[in-house]
């Protein structure tokens, strides 16, 4: 079986403006009220993206129940990007935490250029290289 371009399936589906996402998504029961916010929010976050939030409220897929608004599944995407946020905080926390407690337990035992000696660092350690990148 070949996987070179000739065996690809070509893509079928339209490119579509803003305006006409909106009215797809209208077309399968998303209530839309402020369009010219719903526009200015696919302007930045992107259809398709925005796509696999809205499957959570489908039912069945690309059917929406009534009463399901882009305003609920734009405060969904909202939610999801400031609880990322708080995740990434979080994260970069603990990062510098860890390297401040082996930077110190490094020094602390083998001094403040202790790096600069491979015999410090574990043998399939590749010191060499490694050391280039450090110092420059």
């Amino acid at each position: 079986m070949s996987s070179g371009p000739s065996a690809k399936v070509p893509y079928a589906k339209p490119w579509l403006s803003v305006t006409d996402q909106l009215s797809k998504l209208e077309s399968r029961g998303l209530q839309i009220t402020d369009r010219a916010d719903a526009e200015s929010f696919l302007h930045h976050f992107n259809y398709y993206r925005f796509a696999g939030y809205c499957l959570a409220f489908e039912n069945p897929r690309h059917v929406f129940p009534r009463g399901t608004s882009f305003e609920q599944i734009k405060a969904s995407c909202q939610f999801d990007a400031m609880l990322r946020d708080l995740f990434n905080e979080a994260l970069e926390l603990i990062e510098i935490d860890l390297r401040t407690v082996v930077a110190y337990d490094f020094g602390d035992r083998y001094g403040a250029f202790g790096h600069t000696q491979p015999i410090n660092f574990h043998r399939q350690f590749d010191y060499k290289i490694t050391h280039t990148e450090w110092l420059g």
